[in-house]
C-alpha cells in the first residue's frame, strides 16, 4: 500500500531516527555524531544475504533510490550520498570495503559533477580517522577488483599540482599511517608504482620513505607483515638502494625490525629480501641477525616465542637461523 509519495519521503529518511536503527547500535551510544542508515545502506544490507549476484542487485536498488532521492528534490545528492553510518563510512567506502567495485563507479561517475565532488566523498573520515581513501587502497579483493577500486579512488587526484600530490601521499589516517602506506597495505606493486610515478619527488625524501606510524610501524614492516615481497624488493631498490639500510635498520615501538617481523610471520623469503639489503657484507649481516633488542631478545628468540603453538613454524625458522649464521661465518 505505500504510494510513490511515500517512498519519495522514505528515500531520504535516515534511520537514526529511530531510539534503535541496528541492533547492537542504540542512538547516543558514542557514535550520535555520524547520521545513520539511510535507504541506500539499508540496501546494501540486504543484498548480503542474497542468494544472487550480489553486487548486480546493490547497483540495481542504488539506481532506484538515488533516482528517487533526484525526484524528490529535498536533499542535494551529494549530501545525501555523504551521510555516515555508525562507523562514519559514507556510501562510497561501503561498496568499497564489501568489494562492489561496479557500485563505487557508478556512484563517483553518475553522481558526482566534479573532480571536487568526488574527493569530498573520498576524503570524509570515519571513527578511526581513516579517510575512504585510506581504507579503499587496503580492500581484500581480488586483483582485477582492486585495480578497478583503486582507479575509481585516485583519479579524482590526477589534477593535483606537485604540492597537493606531496600533502595527498602523505595525509595521515588511522594511526598517523599515511595514503602512501596503504599502497603498500593494498599488497599490489602496480600501487606504489603508481605513487611514484604520481608524485616522483615524495620518493626523493628519506622521511617520507621511512614514515612510520604513531607505533612505529614502517612501510617496509607493513610488507613483510603482510608478505608482498614484490614491494620489499621495489622499496629496498628504490634510488638505487639509498634508503635500503634506513629501511631495515628501523624499529617499532616494540624495538622489533622489519626482520624480526618477517620471522615472526614465519615468512623466510621475506627475510631473506630484507638482508639483501646488505648486499655480500656477511659481517653486516650476522650482526644483524643476531643483534638483540632492549629488553636483551634476539630476533630468533623473539619470534620462537610468539610461534609457540605452531611448532613446524618454529623448526623452520630455528634451522633457517642457525643455517644462515653457519653460512655467514664461513
Amino acid at each position: 500500500g505505500i504510494t510513490e509519495d511515500d517512498m519519495l519521503q522514505c528515500c531520504v529518511f535516515k534511520e537514526s531516527d529511530f531510539e534503535n536503527y541496528e541492533p547492537g547500535y542504540v542512538k547516543g551510544d558514542g557514535h550520535e555524531q555520524f547520521e545513520g542508515y539511510t535507504w541506500l545502506y539499508v540496501s546494501v544490507i540486504g543484498t548480503q544475504h542474497a542468494d544472487l549476484d550480489k553486487e548486480d542487485m546493490a547497483l540495481q536498488r542504488a539506481k532506484y533510490i538515488l533516482s528517487l532521492v533526484i525526484q524528490n528534490g529535498s536533499v542535494p545528492i551529494l549530501e545525501f550520498l555523504k551521510c555516515r553510518n555508525h562507523l562514519g563510512e559514507n556510501i562510497v567506502l561501503t561498496y568499497g570495503m564489501i568489494t562492489y567495485a561496479n557500485c563505487v563507479q557508478y556512484i563517483l561517475d553518475e553522481h558526482c559533477k566534479s573532480h571536487q565532488e568526488r574527493r569530498e566523498l573520498l576524503l570524509q573520515r570515519d571513527v578511526e580517522n581513516d579517510t575512504a581513501v585510506h581504507k579503499l587502497l587496503k580492500v581484500d579483493a581480488e586483483k582485477d577488483t582492486l585495480l578497478k577500486i583503486f582507479k575509481c579512488t585516485m583519479d579524482p587526484f590526477e589534477d593535483y599540482d606537485e604540492k597537493q600530490r606531496l600533502e595527498f601521499l602523505g595525509l595521515a589516517g588511522n594511526f598517523g599511517a599515511t595514503i602512501f602506506a596503504s599502497c603498500v597495505q593494498g599488497g599490489l606493486l602496480e600501487f606504489v608504482q603508481f605513487a611514484y610515478k604520481y608524485c616522483p619527488k615524495f620518493f626523493e625524501a628519506k622521511e617520507n620513505v621511512l614514515a612510520a606510524d604513531e607505533r612505529g610501524v614502517t612501510s617496509l614492516m607493513i610488507c613483510v607483515s603482510e608478505g608482498c615481497h614484490e614491494i620489499i624488493e621495489w622499496l629496498l631498490e628504490l634510488k638505487d638502494g639509498a634508503f635500503a639500510k634506513d629501511l631495515v635498520y628501523a624499529k617499532d615501538d616494540e624495538d622489533l625490525t622489519a626482520f624480526t617481523k618477517a620471522l615472526i610471520a614465519g615468512d623466510l623469503e621475506a627475510a631473506e629480501l630484507v638482508l639483501s639489503a646488505f648486499g655480500d657484507d656477511k659481517e653486516k649481516q650476522l650482526e644483524y641477525i643476531t643483534q638483540k633488542d632492549r629488553e636483551g631478545i634476539t630476533p630468533l628468540e623473539f619470534a620462537t616465542d610468539h610461534n609457540l603453538d605452531f611448532p613446524e613454524v618454529v623448526q623452520e625458522i630455528e634451522a633457517f637461523i642457525a643455517e644462515k649464521i653457519k653460512e655467514l661465518e664461513q
